[in-house]
């Protein structure tokens, strides 16, 4: 997911990993994404047009204790969350935990 080129850019990878949401208790269905980054990287995929993002959930996103990361999709600049215990396929290779 850290991994860069020669130039600093990040390289893009594929991901699949399970949906899970203990608070609407939906999920269980297998996400297949290709061409995603590290949000934090963004900078360097599609530029969103200014967008401004309101927050409206109170709760500091703390990615490192909950476990998540936030992957932008490049083709279409959308932004998903990602459980890192949820992976099952890291550019088509199995995760084991």
């Amino acid at each position: 997911m850290e991994k860069r080129d020669a130039h600093g850019k990040p390289v893009p990878f594929s991901i699949e990993f399970w949906t899970a949401d203990r608070k609407l208790k939906t999920g269980g269905e297998l996400l297949a994404l290709e061409g995603c980054i590290l949000s934090k990287n963004q900078k360097y995929g599609k530029a969103r047009e200014k967008e401004t993002i309101v927050n409206t959930n109170p709760k500091k996103q703390n990615h490192w204790e909950n476990s998540t990361r936030n992957l932008v999709i490049l083709s279409s600049g959308q932004i998903r969350k990602c459980h890192i215990r949820l992976i099952e396929k890291f550019n088509g290779q199995n995760v084991y935990w």
